[in-house]
This record gives structure tokens, C-alpha cells and sequence, in this order.
């Protein structure tokens, strides 16, 4: 059947992929091999969760082991199946979910122009209608779903030969394109197969489960010899380069970091080899994405200096002058309260149907508003922190000395617990080491995984100016 439908990123995606073959054709067969295992782990993940989407109702018409929607894979040059029902379910899918980006757009809605039920009626018609469009558009891909599998000769994502192949030039091109790290490569290579654009900053919270769950596989499952011929990020071999590194590093900073260099290397002398040897770049781009190299810089949580130490930590690790006064906790419990009420006011909004409409709507409003409230108070408590610590100057971590000693301390040891991975030293750094545990690598939050792609963005322009082909090719970026 001539496929239908509109193609989307097609020039790019094709030039990717030709060039991509062009490079397969000119490497040894020898190095391509050391795709077979990744392949496995990536049919594999993908099998569980067409399964899983299937399932759960999420499902959004990915089929084979690309698992990949019929638009993209056709931007790639594959023969594919864009029948009626797969259209009108993908119209219906972006009307829902506009429907219900209203509805939260009014639960924020603080101005007294309608009364409560007035909202209320409003967001319970557009959740209904999200509700409706929503099961209409699932029953539609269940139908093409079903249709796929009675003809799939009639779609070449279903055909594992040809889908296999394309998964092979497509890893090809992600690990050529992201040269600096296994997991932005295996990011690359999501964004292709879900016909996202992104190269700046590959890794999401989109594609982050992805990432880690193929990652922690074939790290796992690897050979040392295949192991060796991928960039996994381990950071450990930094600061092993001869003496003319320790110059480097400090030429690499020029003027934004000049006023603290010298505290910088009497730290990493004393605390960086003591604890774990890494490259000082890394914990400079990192106070470059925390402070920007203000030491009064003071966050929205009371995270302090240039380090961004919280109170808690600060004196977990022995900070001798650290400003905690009582209402800290006050602010820190409100802003849980804060984050659970929005949470309780969304689950209120998805519960809304015809019997409970209007109850359970304007319920999801006035927890909102709640929510709202909180913040507010939230926000005065932790500004009236902020001008404290800036009016008594008494805190440790406003000392550039400290904030880097302490910093660095904490930063060295959590490299030491990852075994040198720098992606999940950040993560810990920036969500707490025992996210790690629970997502089993980098956790999907938004701050994570920006903080994680700036710092490491910041640390290769570093590397940059040092200008010394050995540190650009050794195994360092994860």
C-alpha cells in the first residue's frame, strides 16, 4: 500500500543516514560488529515496552523493533502503513492533549473574572472532551494495531531484516555525530527513531529511562574489548597526564574564574588526589552551572556560594558557620506541601467524569489555588533567608575558600562512590545520591538533566582551550 501522510524531518533524517552508510561502507567490517550486543539490549527494551505501551493505553502507533511511528519511519525511506484510522487517532491524540493543557492553564487562573463555578464547568468540559477524544483515538490504534498484524508485509517496520538495518545506521550515525559519550549517542539514537531534533543537548527526560536502562545493559553484558571501543564516561584518568595538565587546566579558565584560582589549586592539591582523582575541569564547569562564579549567589532554596551548598549538607559535612535559622524548616515543609497539593489537584483533575464533574473540578481548583497560596509563602520565607545571609555575611558557604574546599570534598567523593562516572556524579550532586539507587542511573527530572548537559557543555569548551589533542580523545565524556 503507497504510504499516506505528511513527512516529517525528511531531508535531514536522509542525510543523516546516507551519510551514515557512507561511513559504515569506508570502516572495517571489524568495527561494526561491536554493535551486535547494543542491537540485542535495544530490540529487547523496545519489545518490553511496545508491550507495555500496549497495555497501559499509551500506545501512539510505534510498531517493530525500532519501535518507531509510521511518519518517521517513512521520513527514513521505509515502506509503512498510514491508514485512516492512524491518521484520525493522531489528530484526535493532539486535540486531547490540548484539551487538557487548557484545563491545567486554568487551574492556575487567579484573577476573579469568572466565579469558582464558573471555572469549574469550564475545566470539566475540556477534561470530558480530553477524556472522550482520548478513548476514541486508543480504540483507532488498536484497530490499525490489529490491521498491522494480519498484513505485515504491508509495513516494513514489522519486517526485522530491513528494520535491523536501519537500527544499524542509525547507530552508526548517532556515535559519529556525538563523538563525546556512549549515553549522548544512545540519546541521539532515541531522538532519530522518535523523530525528535535535538543534537545540542541530545539527553531528556524523554529519552533518559531509555538511556539508562540500555546503558546500564551492555555496560553489564560487555565484553572488556567491546567495553574499550566505546566512550563510557569514566573520569578517572584525568589527572594521570604529566605536570603540564595542572597548566593547562588553569589556562583554560582565562578571566571567569581568575579571582579564585589559587584557592581552586591549593583545593585540588589537598582534597582532589586525596579523595579521587578526577580532571579539575569537571568541578569548575560545575561551579561555572551553579554560580557562575558569584560567591553570593543564593538559590530559590537556600542552596548557597559557588558550590550551591545546601544548609543540611553544609553542616552534614562539618561547616562550622552555617545560618539555619527556624523558620528554614517552616519554608522547607511548605514547599513538600506546595508540591503535594499540585500533584493531589492534577490526580483530582484526570478523576473528573460525568457523575463527579463538577465536584471533583472545582476541587482540583481549589487545591491549586492552595498550592498557589503556599508558594507564596514559600517564596517570601526563602527571600527573607536570602537577604539575611547576604546582610550577615556569616555563613561559611558565602566563602569562596570554603564553598570550594567543601564543594570539592563532596563532589570528589561522590565520583569515588560512581566509580568515576561523571553523569551520575553530577545527578547525585544536583538530586541527592540516593536518586541514583531509586532510577537506577540519571534521574528524569528537568533540573537534573539540564544541569547534567550544562556542566558537561561547559567542561568540553574548557577542554577546548587547553588545545591538547590527548585530552580529546581519551575516554572522558559519559
Amino acid at each position: 500500500m503507497k504510504p499516506k501522510g505528511k513527512r516529517h524531518h525528511t531531508t535531514t533524517l536522509l542525510s543523516f543516514l546516507f551519510i551514515a552508510l557512507i561511513i559504515m561502507i569506508l570502516l572495517p567490517s571489524a568495527g561494526l560488529a561491536d554493535y551486535g550486543l547494543l542491537k540485542e539490549i535495544i530490540i529487547h527494551y523496545n519489545k518490553e515496552a511496545l508491550e507495555k505501551s500496549l497495555q497501559d493505553d499509551s500506545y501512539r502507533g510505534e510498531e517493530g523493533i525500532l519501535r518507531m511511528r509510521p511518519e518517521i519511519a517513512e521520513s527514513l525511506g521505509m515502506i509503512v502503513l498510514m491508514d485512516p484510522d492512524y491518521l484520525e487517532a493522531k489528530q484526535l491524540f493532539e486535540k486531547a492533549e490540548d484539551s487538557l493543557k487548557k484545563a491545567k492553564e486554568i487551574l492556575v487562573i487567579t484573577e476573579k473574572d469568572k466565579t469558582t463555578e464558573e471555572y469549574a464547568q469550564i475545566v470539566a468540559d475540556l477534561v470530558l472532551q480530553y477524556k472522550k477524544d482520548l478513548v476514541t483515538a486508543q480504540e483507532k490504534l488498536k484497530t490499525y494495531h490489529s490491521r498491522l498484524n494480519l498484513n505485515p508485509q504491508l509495513d516494513e517496520r514489522l519486517n526485522d531484516e530491513i528494520s535491523e538495518k536501519v537500527m544499524t545506521l542509525i547507530l552508526e550515525q548517532s556515535f559519529q555525530k556525538i563523538d563525546y559519550g556512549f549515553r549522548d549517542a544512545l540519546a541521539y539514537f532515541f531522538n532519530i527513531c522518535q523523530g525528535v531534533e535535538n543534537e545540542t543537548e541530545p539527553l531528556t527526560t524523554e529519552n533518559v529511562r531509555f538511556v539508562n536502562s540500555v546503558y546500564n545493559a551492555f555496560t553489564e553484558q560487555a565484553s572488556e574489548q567491546v567495553l574499550k571501543t566505546f566512550i563510557l564516561g569514566q573520569g578517572n584518568n584525568h589527572s594521570k597526564q604529566d605536570e603540564s595538565h595542572e597548566h593547562d587546566w588553569k589556562r583554560a579558565l582565562c578571566e571567569e574564574a581568575s579571582p579564585f584560582l589559587q584557592t581552586l589549586d591549593e583545593a585540588f592539591q589537598k582534597y582532589g588526589r586525596q579523595i579521587y582523582e578526577m580532571d579539575p575541569l569537571i568541578f569548575v564547569a560545575l561551579i561555572r552551572q551553579e554560580s557562575n562564579f558569584n560567591p553570593d549567589a543564593i538559590s530559590y532554596v537556600g542552596a548557597a556560594g559557588l558550590t550551591q551548598i545546601m544548609p543540611k549538607t553544609a553542616k552534614s559535612m562539618g561547616m562550622q558557620k552555617v545560618h539555619m535559622p527556624d523558620y528554614l524548616e517552616d519554608a522547607e515543609s511548605l514547599l513538600r506541601r506546595e508540591q503535594k497539593i499540585r500533584q493531589e489537584a492534577i490526580r483530582t483533575l484526570l478523576r473528573i467524569n460525568e457523575e463527579n464533574k463538577l465536584q471533583n473540578a472545582k476541587q482540583s481548583i481549589i487545591l491549586m489555588r492552595m498550592s498557589l497560596v503556599l508558594g507564596k509563602k514559600r517564596k517570601r520565607l526563602y527571600d527573607k533567608y536570602r537577604n539575611e545571609l547576604l546582610a550577615l555575611r556569616a555563613d561559611s558557604r558565602l566563602q569562596p575558600s570554603e564553598a570550594i574546599e567543601y564543594g570539592l570534598k563532596y563532589f570528589a567523593r561522590l565520583m569515588k562512590n560512581q566509580e568515576g562516572d561523571i553523569s551520575l556524579a553530577l545527578a547525585s550532586y544536583n538530586a541527592g545520591p540516593s536518586r541514583i539507587s531509586t532510577y537506577n542511573g540519571i534521574p528524569p527530572f528537568e533540573e537534573t538533566v539540564t544541569f547534567r548537559n550544562k556542566v558537561l557543555r561547559y567542561y568540553r569548551a574548557y577542554l577546548e582551550r587547553t588545545k591538547d589533542p590527548i585530552k580529546t580523545t581519551q575516554n572522558r565524556y559519559p
